[in-house]
């Protein structure tokens, strides 16, 4: 049987031990810029949900608001019932203006009248 010298073995262990500690070292420092970039990553994704939820609120808002406005139908009708509005309206006017007229000239003779009385 052979015995093995540990004195012989040394400059191997030595050598495992570097390169294990050389390939831990290399994983770690490739490893960084990934967690990193994973931690970026969480980070732009919390920005877009964030983003995301203020404009769907924004959103609902809107709808909300929306839904409070008339529509076309509705919009129709109001503009068809101003326009009868307003030629009612018209009208009653022209009739006061012609009784204003006729009142101007009743007046107008009850002056002339007392003007020549005196």
């Amino acid at each position: 049987m052979t015995t093995i010298n540990v004195g012989d073995l040394l400059p191997y262990v030595v050598f495992i031990n570097t390169a294990t500690t050389l390939w831990l070292a290399i994983s770690t420092y490739m490893r960084k810029p990934g967690t990193d970039a994973g931690a970026a990553v969480a980070e732009l994704k919390r920005a877009v949900d964030d983003r995301h939820r203020e404009l769907e609120l924004e959103q609902t808002r809107i709808r909300e608001q929306m839904r409070h406005m008339p529509t076309r139908e509705q919009l129709g009708e109001l503009e068809t019932t101003m326009g009868s509005l307003a030629a009612q309206i018209k009208a009653q006017t022209d009739a006061q203006s012609e009784r204003f007229t006729k009142l101007e000239r009743q007046l107008e003779t009850i002056r002339d009248f007392l003007m020549r009385a005196k």
